[in-house]
């Protein structure tokens, strides 16, 4: 015989709720295992959001810095090779100016132009390339610092994948709880931590990456400097080469040297020459003095008188004359040889003193220094410059013509010294003579 229906109902319904009160304890220890890696999990998920978003700050900061670097790049790059573009042309402008001035003096400055105009030309560009190289380091060297940045975070990220293998090996159960908790305490920390940590090494990043900024600048600026002070350098060489080619003060010098001593050397030959003749005469008038002297001697002789009175002083005088008036004439000659040299001697120091002139004026071109001021103090010196080239050479030209003609009229003076002794000589001799006799 079977149960009525509602008793049957009843007898479930207590089953139903034995079993639910069964199962209750059972389910708070499971939720109670499982809230210490939920609570992990989320940390966990929240730390991964602060590092993502610091990772992602991190980029921006990071990418920002190397674009004002770029920026900066850009800007003084375009500026600096502007400058040189105009310090090219300053040059070349410069350069034409010595090609057309040799032209008109009609003087080859190959030589000083080797070598010289390519470095004067390709300057610009040589510098030009090489401040481009000098920027492209610096701005290697900011994508090297924010490489290393970003290298940096990633290692926080990779660190956060470890705390999530760490969580994995924590395992299930209760030995699981401790383990947990123990990362989750890490995990709050690091929440904090972390993203600061990030932000604080992005940041010492970001003040290196703009601190290239001024080095960057400085590879323009100094190639810049560089250009200009190299360039009007060169241009100077080139310039003092085409000065001298043009004025040559060396071979006017040189010409200078070569007049004063061929005039000097004319005189030497003239000296020798009339003392040569002039002491010949003198020796031939001490022959003719003493055949002269000994016929008086042997006429009184033969007379049988005494002349003693007669030679006394006069023979030494009538037989010493010649050589003493031949020392006279030597004297005289030396004397004028001597003035001679004097003469030339003040031509070449005023030579000189206008090559000393030259060297002041190359002192004073790098003394006019360089850049925009430089401009008038060198316009006025090249004026001064283009006038020497003109006078210079003509003032040392008559100068020197000037004093050979002094020198050579030193000749008849010369000339003088030796026929005034033979005429003395003679004319002394005959007296002494005639005393005598």
């Amino acid at each position: 015989m079977g149960y009525p229906i509602p008793v049957l109902l009843g007898v479930t319904m207590l089953v139903v709720i034995v079993q639910v009160h069964a199962v209750e304890p059972q389910d708070d220890i499971e939720r109670l295992l499982l809230e210490p890696r939920n609570k992990a999990d989320d940390l966990l998920k929240k730390l991964r959001a602060v590092v993502d978003k610091a990772l992602v700050d991190a980029q921006k900061a990071l990418d920002d810095a190397k674009n004002k670097v770029n920026e900066v790049a850009d800007k003084v790059q375009n500026a600096a090779k502007e400058k040189m573009q105009g310090l090219q042309n300053e040059f070349r402008a410069e350069l034409d100016k010595l090609k057309d001035k040799a032209k008109k003096a009609g003087v080859n400055i190959d030589d000083c132009l080797k070598e010289n105009e390519d470095r004067l030309v390709n300057l610009p560009n040589q510098l030009s390339n090489d401040m481009v190289h000098c920027v492209s380091d610096k701005i290697n060297e900011g994508i090297s610092y924010a490489q290393d940045a970003l290298n940096q975070v990633k290692k926080v990220v990779e660190e956060i994948e470890n705390i999530k293998s760490s969580i994995k090996k924590c395992g299930h159960g209760i030995k699981s709880i401790k383990c947990l908790a123990k990362l989750a305490l890490r995990i709050e920390k690091d929440i904090t931590t972390l993203p600061t940590k990030i932000q604080a090494d992005v940041a010492a990043t970001v003040l290196l990456i703009s601190k290239l900024k001024e080095q960057v600048q400085k590879c323009a600026s100094s190639k810049v400097d560089k250009c200009e002070k190299d360039g009007k350098e060169i241009l100077e060489t080139i310039g003092l080469c085409v000065g001298k080619k043009i004025i040559d003060v060396d071979r006017a010098v040189a010409d200078a040297q070569k007049a004063l001593d061929d005039a000097k050397n004319k005189v030497n030959e003239v000296a020798d020459k009339v003392q040569a003749e002039a002491k010949e005469k003198m020796q031939g008038f001490e022959n003719d003095f003493k055949a002269e002297l000994d016929k008086l001697k042997e006429k009184a002789k033969k007379a049988g008188v005494n002349i003693d009175d007669c030679l006394k002083g006069n023979e030494d005088r009538l037989v010493n004359l010649p050589n003493q008036l031949s020392n006279d004439m030597v004297h005289c000659v030396s004397d004028k040889i001597n003035q001679g040299i004097s003469y030339a001697q003040d031509a070449l120091n005023h030579v000189k003193t206008i090559v000393d002139e030259i060297e002041n004026i190359k002192g004073e071109i790098k003394a006019c220094g360089h850049g925009i001021h430089a401009a008038k103090c060198l316009a006025k010196l090249t004026i001064k410059i283009e006038e020497d080239i003109t006078t210079l050479p003509t003032t040392i030209e008559k100068d020197v013509a000037a004093t050979v003609l002094l020198i050579t009229k030193l000749k008849e003076e010369v000339e003088k010294c030796a026929s005034s002794k033979v005429d003395q000589c003679e004319n002394d001799g005959k007296k002494i003579l005639e005393s005598i006799s």
